[in-house]
């Protein structure tokens, strides 16, 4: 019944007494934002901070319309703990999704790339919350299998999340979706050995978008996929073990 909606999940907290009344006020003093966002603390499962912040580039507190958003994303990848929104445009997100929401696993960034689109986003740039990063994702022998599972469904969720969002909004930020769709398309053909689809003719604006290393590993992968299965998987492990966020 509320005019705002504030994110929290369970493993997270916020730390800002103030947090709630300096989001409320951001959002009254600027009607054109839909969701407005702040920095964020992380923390390992123990509770100890792990020196990392959300996100890492600092950027002036203020309005950010979609066009400077998109151009700009991936150096803004904000954490749901910081999320407060109109419970207007909350309620028509969650009762009338897009087909791009429907798709995606993960509910920061199918979140942003709405509010973000639709409304333009309004930028705190204090830490008032904790990301609470877990080890669900250890990259442990035993669970390897498990592990990879895990990532082809992840990489090919994120991978659908961008192709449908260039169709909601027809190609506007085109530039921005071949980009991610190209990465997590070699992420997941990495994984599951389907390197090949990057070679079929509609697919050749993702293959031109990779990086030549990345090209190169396409053609090795069509001949040998266990062994770009191999090097994906230690490039994963490399980010895990020195606790820098993959899933990002």
């Amino acid at each position: 019944n509320g005019i705002y909606v504030a994110i929290c999940e369970g493993d997270d907290y916020w730390i800002d007494e103030h947090k709630l009344q300096v989001q409320f006020d951001a959002m009254e003093n600027h009607p054109d934002c839909g969701i407005c966002l702040h920095r964020t603390l992380e923390a390992n499962e123990f509770g100890e901070y792990t020196g990392r912040e959300h996100p890492e580039q600092v950027f002036n507190t203020g309005y950010i319309s979609p066009s400077e958003l998109f151009d700009t994303l991936s150096k803004r990848i904000f954490h749901t703990s910081s999320f407060f929104m109109r419970a207007s445009y909350w309620h028509e997100y969650i009762q009338n999704p897009p087909d791009f929401k429907k798709a995606c696993l993960v509910g920061d960034i199918s979140m942003l790339l709405y509010f973000g689109s639709r409304y333009g986003i309004y930028q705190i740039n204090n830490s008032m919350s904790v990301y609470r990063r877990g080890s669900a994702y250890s990259w442990s022998e035993g669970r390897f299998q498990a592990n990879a599972k895990k990532l082809v469904k992840y990489h090919n969720s994120i991978y659908e999340t961008y192709r449908l969002f260039d169709e909601d909004t027809k190609g506007k930020y085109h530039s921005l979706c071949i980009e991610r769709m190209s990465k997590h398309l070699f992420a997941k053909a990495s994984l599951d050995g389907s390197l090949k689809v990057f070679l079929k003719s509609d697919n050749k604006e993702l293959m031109r978008e990779l990086p030549k290393l990345k090209r190169i590993m396409v053609l090795v992968g069509t001949l040998v996929p266990p062994l770009t299965k191999r090097v994906y998987i230690n490039h994963v492990r490399k980010y895990v073990n020195n606790e820098r966020s993959y899933w990002k």
